[in-house]
Parts: structure tokens; sequence; C-alpha cells
């Protein structure tokens, strides 16, 4: 399952994720820059394109916490 379709997925049940980070080497003022240094970084392209953030904030309940978590498994199926 792709990142984008688990985030549809929790989506459609109410629960917001986002994408994790984007690479900053990526970003304009640094792609040019580090383009000349021939440099790749796959790992963190890797997780930049796979990467999801999850609800996370202080005010998440343990009964969040289970619907975040069945969602997820639920997902899969």
């Amino acid at each position: 399952m792709t990142r984008d379709h688990l985030m549809d997925r929790l989506s459609a049940v109410g629960i917001e994720t986002r994408p994790f980070f984007i690479a900053i080497h990526t970003l304009p003022p640094y792609h040019d820059s580090w383009c000349k240094r021939g440099g790749a970084l796959p790992v963190t392209e890797a997780l930049a394109a796979t990467g999801i953030n999850l609800p996370t904030f202080g005010g998440l309940s343990k009964p969040d916490l289970d619907r975040i978590c069945t969602a997820i498994l639920s997902a899969r199926e």
C-alpha cells in the first residue's frame, strides 16, 4: 500500500494525516547547489516519498489512539 492510499483511507474515516516531510535538498533554494555536488540522498528521498505523519497532540485519548490504530490495520484489508 502506498502512503497516499493509506492517507486516503484514513481521511475517509475522518483521520487527518500529512506527508512526512519534503527533502530539503529538493527545494529550489538548495536544489541547484546540491546537484552541483553530484549528490543524492536516497534514504532522505525515500522517507520524503513514503513517510506519513499521524495525528499527534497532547489531547489524544486512549480511544482516539485505538481508533487510529484500528483504521490503519483495517486499511490493509
